[in-house]
C-alpha cells in the first residue's frame, strides 16, 4: 500500500482511527542495543 501521511498530525491520525472504531495502542520500550537510534513502527493487526 502507498500510504501518504505527510499532511496529517499525530492527533489527527489518532482521531481518524478512533472514529473508525479502532483501538490505538502506543508502546514505548527500550531500543535494542544493536541499533544506533530508536525507531517508529506502525503495525496494523
Amino acid at each position: 500500500m502507498n500510504y501518504k501521511l505527510d499532511g496529517f498530525s499525530v492527533e489527527r491520525l489518532m482521531s481518524l482511527l478512533t472514529a473508525l472504531d479502532q483501538d490505538v495502542d502506543v508502546v514505548i520500550r527500550l531500543k535494542a542495543r544493536s541499533l544506533p537510534m530508536g525507531r517508529i513502527a506502525v503495525i496494523a493487526a
